[in-house]
C-alpha cells in the first residue's frame, strides 16, 4: 500500500543561527522540513532514515529569512533618479518615471524585485503597490509575479481619495499639476470594491501571498476610506499597511486640518490596531508612541530613504524602550538604490546611535527578523528557526570574508554580511534561489526588460515629466520646497 505520509526534507551538515535565551548562537544542528514546516532541530549525527530528502548545507550558515517590511515594486528601476531631492521632488518623479505602465511593465518590475531579494536573503516583503491607485490589470499581473518568483509577499494595494497636499506646489511657484492627474483620487465604494475583489482572487494563494488594503497615508484618505479599510481587513482577517509621518510637513498639515497627529486620527477614529504596519513613523512624538505600543501596530524603519530625502530618522530606541515592535525596509530603490535588506540592517544600527540611545546588533537583527514577522502577520512566520515555524531560510557561504572566520554571528550578519554571501534561499521549505549561472541569467533578463522599458516612460505623458522636472528642481538644495 501506497505511504500518503507527507516527503521528510533534512538540511544536514550547517551551523544553524538559534536564539538561546536573550544569545544567538551558531550550532551544529539539522533540520526536519516538513509540509513547509520545520518540525523540529536536532543531534547531527543522528542516523538518517529512508524516504529523507537530504539537502547538504556543510560549509553554510543557516539563518531565519529577512522581511522586507516596506517596499515599493514599481520603483526597481529607478536606481540613481532622486540624489539631491526630499520627498516632494521624489515623489513627482516617480510619478513620471512609472505612470501607464502596461501589465507586462508591472508584472516585470515586481519579478525583478522579488528575484533580486531573493538572491539577497529576503524571503517575504510587504509592497506598498502602485504609485497611484491601483487597477485589476495591475493588481493581477504584481500578483502573478510573486507567484511565479516563490515569494513571499503581502500585496499592499495603495489606494487613497483625497489630495496628496503634502506634495503639492506653493500658489507662489506658479506650477500647476497636469490634469488629469495620475494621483487622482478614487471613489471609496470604487476602491474598497476593488481591495474586496482582489482579495478573494488571490489572498492565500500559493499560501504565500496576501492581499490587504494599504491606505498611502491617512492624510491623503477621508475618514471614511479609513474606516471601510479597517472593516474590510477585519472582515477577511486582512493586515493594514499606511504610510505614516515620514515628513515633518505631513505632521503640520494633519495637526492643522484635524487638530492631531495621523496616529492620533487612527485612534481617535477606534481604527488603530495590530493590524496596521506603518511605514516610516519618523515624526512620531510621545503621546503617538505610547498609542502605537497600546495598539500593537508596527512601525516600520526605513533608515536609507529618510536619510537619503533628509527627512529626518526615525526614533527607533525610544520606540523599542516602549514596547514597540519595530520592522524594517528598504523602501523603494529609487531612495534606496539597494533591495538589500542586510545594508537597511546595518544602517539601522549605526543611524540608531545618533539619538544619543542605540540598538545593538541583536537588536538591529530583531528588526528583519521577528518585527518584520509581526508586520507581515502570515500563519506560521515566526523570524526564528524554531519547531512549528514555516521553513523560510537563507543559506550563507561561511567562506565568504564577510563570515571568515566566524567570531560573532549576529554582529557579522549586522555590519559585514551582505546579500552576495547568500547561496541559497527556501520559501516554506521550498529552494526558490540557488547561487548559478541559470539564476543569474534569469534575473539578467528580466533587468534587460526594465531596461527597454525605461525610455518609455517620459515620452508616455510629456507635461507631467515637465512639472516633475520642475518640482525637483524647487527641490534641490536652495530650491523653495518644505522638507
Amino acid at each position: 500500500m501506497r505511504s500518503t505520509a507527507s516527503p521528510v526534507t533534512r538540511i544536514a551538515g550547517a551551523l544553524v543561527f538559534l536564539r538561546e535565551g536573550s544569545q544567538w548562537r551558531a550550532l551544529a544542528r539539522d533540520l526536519w522540513i516538513e509540509d513547509g514546516q520545520i518540525r523540529r532541530i536536532g543531534d547531527p549525527q543522528e542516523p538518517r532514515k529512508d524516504g529523507e530528502t537530504i539537502v547538504d548545507a556543510a560549509g553554510c550558515l543557516v539563518a531565519p529569512g529577512l522581511i522586507n517590511a516596506h517596499t515599493h515594486s514599481p520603483l526597481s528601476s529607478l536606481r540613481g533618479t532622486t540624489d539631491g531631492l526630499g520627498h516632494v521632488g521624489f515623489m513627482w518623479r516617480n510619478q513620471a518615471d512609472t505612470a501607464g505602465r502596461d501589465p507586462q511593465e508591472v508584472y516585470d518590475h515586481a519579478l525583478a524585485q522579488a528575484l533580486e531579494a531573493l538572491a539577497t536573503g529576503t524571503t517575504a516583503m510587504i509592497d506598498h503597490f502602485p504609485e497611484q491607485n491601483p487597477t485589476r490589470e495591475m493588481i493581477d499581473a504584481a500578483a502573478q509575479a510573486y507567484l511565479d518568483a516563490g515569494i513571499r509577499c503581502n500585496l499592499a494595494l495603495r489606494i487613497f481619495d483625497g489630495a496628496y497636499d503634502d506634495i503639492l506646489p506653493d500658489p507662489s511657484t506658479g506650477l500647476v499639476p497636469p490634469d488629469p492627474s495620475p494621483l487622482a483620487p478614487g471613489s471609496i465604494d470604487g476602491l474598497i470594491g476593488l481591495c474586496d475583489e482582489a482579495a478573494a482572487r488571490w489572498h492565500g494563494a500559493g499560501d504565500r501571498l496576501a492581499v490587504l488594503p494599504g491606505p498611502s497615508n491617512p492624510l491623503r484618505c477621508s475618514d471614511d476610506l479609513l474606516r471601510a479599510s479597517a472593516e474590510l481587513a477585519e472582515a477577511r482577517d486582512l493586515g493594514l499597511h499606511a504610510h505614516m509621518l515620514e515628513t515633518r510637513r505631513q505632521r503640520e498639515i494633519s495637526r492643522a486640518r484635524h487638530g492631531v497627529s495621523n496616529v492620533a486620527r487612527l485612534d481617535r477614529l477606534g481604527i488603530l490596531s495590530d493590524r496596521w504596519s506603518l511605514a516610516h513613523c519618523v515624526w512620531v512624538d510621545e503621546d503617538d508612541r505610547a498609542a502605537l505600543a497600546a495598539s500593537g501596530a508596527v512601525p516600520v524603519h526605513n533608515p536609507a530613504s529618510n536619510a537619503k530625502l533628509g527627512v529626518g530618522t526615525a526614533p527607533v530606541a525610544a520606540m523599542r524602550d516602549q514596547a514597540i515592535t519595530v520592522a524594517l525596509g528598504t523602501d523603494g530603490a529609487s531612495t534606496s538604490d539597494s533591495l538589500d535588506l542586510h545594508e537597511a540592517i546595518w544602517l539601522a544600527a549605526l543611524v540608531s546611535r545618533g539619538e544619543g540611545k542605540g540598538i545593538g546588533a541583536a537588536d538591529a537583527y530583531d528588526l528583519a527578523t521577528v518585527g518584520g514577522a509581526r508586520a507581515l502577520r502570515q500563519p506560521g512566520v515566526t523570524g526564528r528557526i524554531e519547531a512549528g515555524a514555516v521553513a523560510d531560510l537563507v543559506f550563507y557561504d561561511l567562506d565568504d570574508p564577510s563570515l571568515c572566520p566566524l567570531n560573532d554571528p549576529v554582529q557579522q550578519l549586522v555590519f559585514a554580511v551582505r546579500g552576495g554571501a547568500v547561496c541559497r534561499t527556501m520559501v516554506a521549505g521550498r529552494s526558490v534561489y540557488e547561487r548559478s549561472a541559470e539564476a543569474e541569467e534569469r534575473l539578467r533578463e528580466v533587468r534587460l526588460r526594465l531596461a527597454r522599458s525605461r525610455p518609455a516612460a517620459a515620452s508616455r505623458d510629456p507635461e507631467l515629466s515637465r512639472f516633475a522636472d520642475a518640482m525637483a528642481a524647487l527641490d534641490r538644495p536652495g530650491g523653495r520646497m518644505s522638507r
